[in-house]
C-alpha cells in the first residue's frame, strides 16, 4: 500500500513491486529524474497537448495516468507508491505487459515513450512525407539533417520529440559500385555494447567505439549481401576477431572390447 510517510526529500520515492514489475519501477525512476521533461507534467502543460483522438495512441489514458503518478513521487507526502492504476492502465493499452511477469526494460521504456508521444503529439493529420537522403555531394550533411528534421516535425512534434529525440547518421557505402548514401534518422535511446571485465574503465570508450565503429558487409553467392558480425566490433588494442570457423565432429575408434560386445549381440 501507497505509504504516507513523508519522504527525505520529494521525487526520492520508491515504488512497491506488483510481482516481478521491477523493469517497469526501474525505468519509471530513470525517466521520473529527467528534470525538464518531469518539469513538463508537474507544470500540468500535458493538459493543452492531450490527442485523444490519436489512433495510435490510448486515447491520453497513459500519458494522463503518467502525469499522477509523477506528481505522487514529487508531492512530498509519500515515501512508497504503490503504481496500481498505471500498471492497469499499461496492461490494457499494451496486453504484452498484462500479468506480472518479467520484461525487458528497454522494450517497455520505448512503448511508454510512444505512447505518450502519440498521446501528446500536437499534429493532429499527419501528412506524407519521403524520406531524404545525401551522400551525391550536392548537399552538406547539415541541410540533409535540417531538412529531415523538418519533415519529422510534420508528422511528430510533442514533449518527447522535444526532449528525448534526436537524430542519427548512418553512412552506407556500395561495396561494388562505391554508391554512397547518408540519411538521418529519429532516435530515442541507443543500444551499446558492454564492455568485458578487463576493460570496464575504459567502458564508456568501449561503448561509444563499438557502437559507431564501422560495419563490414560480407557478399554471398548470388549477390547477396550480409553483415558479419565477427568483424563490426573489437576492444580497444586488439584486433577484430575472425570469424568462428566450424568444428568437424571426429568419429570416435570402438574399442576392442566394444567391438566384440557388437559382435556378441
Amino acid at each position: 500500500m501507497t505509504s504516507r510517510i513523508p519522504p527525505l526529500r520529494p521525487g526520492l520515492v520508491g515504488l512497491a513491486n506488483l510481482g516481478n514489475t521491477c523493469f517497469m519501477n526501474s525505468m519509471l525512476q530513470c525517466l521520473f529524474q529527467a528534470g525538464t521533461l518531469s518539469e513538463y507534467f508537474l507544470a500540468q502543460e500535458h493538459k493543452k497537448d492531450l490527442n485523444k483522438d490519436n489512433v495510435l495512441g490510448t486515447g491520453g489514458r497513459l500519458a494522463v495516468e503518467y502525469a499522477a503518478l509523477l506528481k505522487k513521487l514529487w508531492s512530498g507526502s509519500y515515501s512508497t507508491v504503490v503504481p496500481k492504476e498505471f500498471k492497469g492502465i499499461l496492461s490494457r493499452a499494451a496486453p504484452q505487459f498484462a500479468g506480472y511477469q518479467q520484461h525487458d526494460s528497454q522494450e517497455f521504456m520505448s512503448f511508454l515513450m510512444d505512447g505518450i508521444h502519440e498521446d501528446l503529439n500536437r499534429v493532429k493529420k499527419k501528412p506524407y512525407v519521403e524520406n531524404i537522403e545525401g551522400g551525391d555531394g550536392k548537399h552538406t550533411d547539415e541541410e540533409v539533417a535540417t531538412e529531415a528534421w523538418t519533415r519529422h516535425l510534420k508528422r511528430n512534434d510533442s514533449v518527447i520529440v522535444d526532449k528525448c529525440q534526436g537524430l542519427l547518421r548512418s553512412h552506407l557505402t556500395c561495396p561494388r559500385c562505391n554508391h554512397q548514401s547518408v540519411t538521418f534518422d529519429p532516435y530515442m535511446s541507443l543500444s551499446l555494447p558492454l564492455p568485458s571485465a578487463r576493460n570496464v574503465r575504459g567502458g564508456r570508450e568501449y561503448a561509444e567505439g563499438g557502437f559507431f565503429s564501422l560495419e563490414e558487409m560480407d557478399e554471398e553467392p548470388g549477390g547477396v549481401v550480409r553483415w558479419d558480425a565477427a568483424k563490426s566490433v573489437a576492444e580497444p588494442g586488439e584486433e577484430k576477431p575472425p570469424a568462428p570457423a566450424k568444428k568437424k565432429k571426429k568419429k570416435r575408434k570402438a574399442s576392442a572390447s566394444e567391438e566384440a560386445g557388437g559382435e556378441r549381440a
